[in-house]
């Protein structure tokens, strides 16, 4: 009898803590901004004088619904954008070392992965004050929200910068005859106007 109250005490408490987790899970999971499948709303630019042509799209953090991501790159005033890069030439390009971007007369200096990762992830409390004492004939139970706060969180970020580093621009090497889309971070505020041009 004394096994199966305490075998009873267990699948209560791991019922509760599953029902916790499902909830924060609702609330903070992060969803994968897939580059590749966004569709750009801006003319592509011609690059100059040449037949490589670029285009791009902000909000994206918003638009899928990441909004803690998007509260921090208000705050920062910066801007992850998809961006869309098309090399029918017969040249290879190397992003962004053969690219300027302009906005309002002012070449920007795209941020680093490691840069952009580290301003925009959500940040952890690793709080471990206990919310719930749950009494059972096995003994006292603890929970803590913030716990699994932090947890859920830390999954959240990794999955992320998973998708940074298979998506981030920095450093590519985009082929003849290619079409890249991804991920870059510049330190500009959403919707200033961008243009692109080869760099001398």
């Amino acid at each position: 009898m004394k096994n199966r109250a305490s075998s009873k005490s267990i699948l209560f408490l791991f019922s509760i803590s599953i029902g916790i987790f499902s909830f924060l899970g609702c609330a903070s999971e992060y969803i994968l901004l897939e580059p590749t499948k966004i569709e750009f709303h801006h003319k592509l630019q011609q690059v100059d004088c040449t037949d490589i042509k670029i285009t791009y799209k902000y909000n994206i953090l918003r638009d899928r619904g990441n909004h803690l991501l998007a509260k921090n790159e208000k705050s920062k005033r910066i801007s992850l954008l998809a961006v869309l890069i098309v090399n029918p030439s017969e040249d290879t390009l190397y992003f962004p070392e053969d690219i300027t971007i302009i906005s309002n007369d002012d070449e920007i200096i795209p941020m680093t992965k490691k840069e952009a990762v580290g301003a925009l992830v959500a940040k952890y409390s690793s709080n471990e004050e206990v919310d719930f004492e749950i009494e059972t004939k096995s003994g006292t139970w603890y929970l803590g929200t913030g716990l699994l706060n932090d947890y859920k969180t830390i999954i959240s970020n990794k999955s992320f910068n998973d998708e940074m580093k298979e998506y981030y621009l920095m450093n590519s090497i985009i082929l003849p005859e290619t079409t890249v889309s991804g991920l870059l971070a510049l330190p500009i505020q959403s919707n200033s106007p961008l243009t692109f041009h080869l760099r001398e």
